[in-house]
């Protein structure tokens, strides 16, 4: 349904641009698409998204530079995470703050993505996880359904 809308959006956009009314608070192709396809790992399909929803003015009027510029920085954070995870698997979810080193913004980042990734499977450990990555036939069988 929201890449429906995506579709559809710079249409949807136009009443709102010539009247200079800013974009509406809510629209789910702007503001849950992305973060759908970020949960799953598929990058490029919500940098796409991103730039469909700039290039329709959907964030106006804002440019939409703040949110690709929040993408690109949670996209690094969340390779490095994966990447630490693959080469550390069964790493605790505890440690993995301080193992990556991230600060203010980042450290946040982090969190959210610990917090909300398919790609990331976390096993009870004490009061703390394992965690592991997931493949992508794990990610694309089991998160759909999770969602």
């Amino acid at each position: 349904m929201c890449e429906t809308d995506l579709k559809k959006l710079p249409e949807f956009m136009t009443p709102y641009i010539s009247a200079g009314f800013p974009a509406p608070d809510e629209l789910a192709c702007r503001d849950i698409l992305p973060n759908l396809y970020m949960q799953l790992g598929k990058w490029k399909k919500a940098e796409n998204t991103i730039k469909k929803c700039i290039d329709a003015k959907a964030y106006y009027p804002e440019d939409g530079s703040e949110e690709l510029s929040y993408f690109k920085s949670y996209q690094e954070v969340a390779n490095e995470t994966l990447s630490y995870i693959s080469q550390n698997p069964g790493y605790l979810q505890r440690n993995i703050y301080k193992a990556m080193g991230y600060d203010d913004d980042k450290k946040e980042q982090l969190k959210h993505f610990l917090r909300n990734s398919k790609q990331i499977e976390k096993v009870k450990y004490g009061n703390t996880n394992q965690l592991f990555y997931k493949t992508d036939e794990n990610i694309n069988e089991t998160s759909i359904n999770n969602i």
